[in-house]
């Protein structure tokens, strides 16, 4: 089943990177019903057989033959008879469950795995933890998904904490990464991110969904995504299309259902659907090169990535309580979150073109403004500000195959505009020691020319040649030839290079 799902996003062409899967792979029972003594046939640190007979052939397999990473579920808890005692001998269980609070009080009542939680405090548990899981590393596990931690303030930090040495101690140099359903402030430098929680299939879930996403960004967890399509029960193709667009403008985006319910994969939900879903995706990767550097930008800088409207416009009361819009970088997105199709974006002052990633030009809108109607499934409401820059990658179906070609490096007219682009390996920590490519996109509106200069050498995938796309008040369009992004050099558009993409309608 797991082969046959990966091949047909690849034949279908949905691009993805990675895939997650629950229990199932590591263990032959869920555990929610074990007592404090476990069970004697229960996994800790396997695999399941049915799921993974030969572990090691299938995700090398999976990786360098399909292009699909796996990160496995991880509790924080043991259901091994055995590991239990051993643990329970050294003092390294704690008293409570999940979730966290005194099982002994009469007003506490739904814990679950009392007595069988590790104290991951404890720095012997988090290197006895770190041990049992180093040969996953060989295996071919490549990240862990870590559910249901609520057991105390600071049970997610330090499980992350023994993760990172995991990584630390077998592949030195090598970025960790965890995504964890709950933090504690500082928990990115560990290199975990985070969702939202267990999300219902209902459209008042989805709309709650940026709010939840900038809130959690605010108080110190940037890397935050949500539960696309809804977790808790069956979904349906409207709500679900909609969710795939709303993700493709959030820090992660990652696909999620349970075994109960059609699949969230997106060629079951009929052909319409599952072409919105494909250009979603689409667009998703196209805006690696703009995510990542911004990703950059939130590490060197402070800045943030995903931050709500009253962070960019403080002055603009009309925006400052919005939580259905928000910017990402410097693009302002507001995703259809209704099942009566309505959109309503409000733009500050300014100059404002509708961006869906095509080569679509419009007349842009002048703000303030609010744009609203009824919106095609197919239609995504996103805007970039006059003078600015998105850089986008060629459509890929997997980060291995960047670059793909060259940048497209998209100018929005109207204003001077600026942009720091960045680049590494993808892979390790060198770019803390300057391992990286930083080039600095500068346009000048008056002489309408891109220059820039570069310094570092080009990753492994970084591009190697570019091309501009100059989108002007006027609805047209403007694109230069191909040249290559050498370390200083400069693009004119003139009007020999002209044509005219102007869009079907225009926003009024």
């Amino acid at each position: 089943y797991i082969e046959d799902t990966l091949s047909r996003f690849r034949s279908g062409s949905y691009p993805a990177d990675a895939f997650i899967v629950d229990f199932e792979w590591y263990t032959n029972e869920s555990d929610y019903s074990f007592s404090s003594e476990g069970k004697s046939y229960c996994k800790d640190f396997g695999f399941n057989d049915k799921t993974f007979p030969d572990p090691a052939e299938q995700l090398a397999h999976y990786e360098d033959t399909l292009n699909f990473r796996m990160g496995g579920i991880r509790k924080p808890r043991l259901c091994n008879t055995e590991n239990l005692e051993y643990a329970r001998s050294k003092g390294w269980l704690l008293p409570q469950g999940e979730p966290g609070g005194d099982p002994t009080d009469p007003g506490f009542s739904g814990f679950y795995a009392v007595g069988r939680q590790l104290n991951f405090s404890d720095p012997e548990v988090r290197d006895w933890y770190a041990a049992m899981h180093e040969h996953y590393l060989d295996d071919g596990v490549d990240f862990w998904w870590n559910d249901e931690g609520e057991v105390d303030y600071f049970m997610f930090h330090w499980w992350s904490v023994s993760q990172a040495l995991i990584t630390s101690k077998k592949t030195p140099g090598k970025r960790s990464y965890s995504l964890s359903r709950n933090f504690a402030p500082g928990m990115a430098r560990l290199g975990v991110g985070f969702w939202t929680g267990d999300a219902g299939p209902t459209w008042e879930v989805l709309a709650a969904q940026p709010g939840y996403m900038l809130n959690w960004a605010l108080a110190g967890a940037p890397y935050v995504g949500s539960d696309v399509g809804g977790f808790s029960g069956p979904t349906h193709t409207q709500l679900l299309t909609r969710w795939y667009q709303l993700a493709v403008f959030t820090p992660i985006m990652r696909v999620h259902s349970t075994s109960s319910v059609t699949p969230h994969w997106p060629w079951l939900w009929g052909t319409e659907a599952s072409d919105v879903m494909r250009s979603a995706l689409e667009l998703r990767y196209r805006l690696v090169p703009y995510h990542y550097s911004f990703a950059h930008a939130m590490y060197g800088k402070q800045r943030l990535w995903m931050r709500p409207m009253v962070v960019a416009f403080p002055d603009d009361v009309a925006v400052a309580s919005l939580t259905h819009q928000w910017m990402d970088g410097e693009l302002l997105v507001a995703p259809v979150v209704h099942a009566d199709s309505t959109k309503r974006v409000v733009l500050p002052s300014g100059t404002w073109y509708a961006f869906d990633g095509s080569d679509h030009a419009q007349t842009p809108v002048i703000g303030p403004a609010v744009v609203e109607g009824s919106a095609e499934l197919a239609e995504l409401p996103a805007f970039a500000p006059a003078g600015s820059i998105v850089p986008l990658a060629p459509v890929v179906q997997h980060t291995a195959a960047l670059p793909g070609g060259a940048l497209e490096v998209r100018v929005y007219g109207g204003a001077n505009a600026s942009f720091q682009f960045v680049e590494d390996d993808g892979e390790t920590v060198a770019y803390e020691g300057g391992g990286l490519r930083v080039t600095d996109f500068s346009w000048d509106e008056a002489s309408r020319e891109l220059s820039w200069t570069a310094s570092g050498a080009a990753p492994p995938h970084g591009f190697q040649e570019l091309f501009v796309s100059l989108y002007e008040a006027s609805g047209t369009r403007t694109t230069s030839d191909v040249v290559a992004l050498t370390a200083r050099s400069s693009v004119k558009m003139g009007d020999a290079q002209r044509r005219r993409l102007r869009g079907s309608e225009s926003f009024v």
